[in-house]
């Protein structure tokens, strides 16, 4: 089995990326997003330095807000913020990391135009990860006109939107969810495997069709205390063609995207004055 190299898929986009910004660079506009960081959960505060690290190597600017404890949904705090962020020009993008089992309502304030990660679901753009998806199973050269596949998982940030992209490249999508039953029969005859349900080595090789391509957006820890993705890679290894990996993995393409979609935000604001 081929474990697919998400750092060059990355890099591909990165360098693009680079290019346009020195172009808007060029021009007297230097992007720039706001990064909001409400609670302490160990998974943001580790992509938010992710995100940071990215940033400075690819010359775009950013502006920190941390919130370590999660205020009531209704929170004033984070609405008058957001609100002066819309209002403010010399902000492209905002960011938004906010603990998977809760929310605020002065997320969805943010500006569609400023919205970088879709986190709004009226954003100009898809959410990173169901692009990151997208861009790796293109690097790959793969034809989705046609294809079989099987997306594990309906959330807003990966399931669904990367369902609807996929069927918008005239795939043939089947979502699996929590209620469907015996999902092993549908994803087993599936050419391509989207995962994304959070659940450490689920995913075995009775899941797969003989070489198939998997990819693999969970990161989790497992029993031993390490990383590891929602595909059991052993049970796999010998039967799927090519599965991406839990470390550099969707995540690195996911945060290249990132970089891309703060760009697209400065150039479409840019063009709009």
């Amino acid at each position: 089995m081929e474990i697919i190299n998400c750092k060059q898929v990355a890099l591909s986009i990165e360098e693009n990326t680079l290019v346009n910004i020195h172009k808007l660079k060029e021009a007297g506009v230097i992007p720039t997003v706001a990064i909001i960081r409400i609670g302490d959960d160990e998974g943001n505060i580790s992509y938010q330095k992710s995100i940071i690290k990215k940033c400075e190597s690819m010359e775009i600017q950013y502006k920190l807000y941390e919130y370590d404890k999660v205020e009531e949904r209704s929170s004033s705090r984070y609405l008058d913020l957001i609100k002066n962020l819309n209002r403010n020009e010399s902000i492209h993008g905002i960011m938004v990391l906010i603990p998977k089992n809760s929310t605020t309502d002065a997320i969805t304030f943010i500006h569609s135009g400023k919205d970088v990660d879709n986190i709004t679901g009226k954003g100009d753009m898809y959410p990173c990860t169901a692009e990151a998806v997208i861009a790796i199973l293109d690097y790959m050269n793969i034809n989705l006109e046609g294809a079989n596949v099987a997306v594990m998982g309906k959330s807003n940030k990966v399931g669904k939107p990367v369902s609807e992209m996929l069927m918008n490249r005239d795939a043939t999508v089947t979502v699996c969810h929590a209620k469907t039953v015996n999902t092993h029969e549908i994803t087993s005859r599936a050419d391509i495997l989207v995962v994304a349900i959070g659940v450490p080595k689920f995913v075995d090789e009775k899941f797969i069709k003989k070489d198939a391509v998997i990819i693999d957006v969970g990161i989790n820890v497992d029993e031993e205390g390490k990383l590891c993705g929602d595909v059991n890679l052993d049970s796999v290894k010998d039967k799927a063609k090519a599965c991406t990996p839990a470390v550099n993995g969707v995540g690195a393409v996911t945060t290249a995207i990132l970089m891309k979609s703060i760009y697209l935000c400065a150039y479409k604001q840019t063009r709009a004055k």
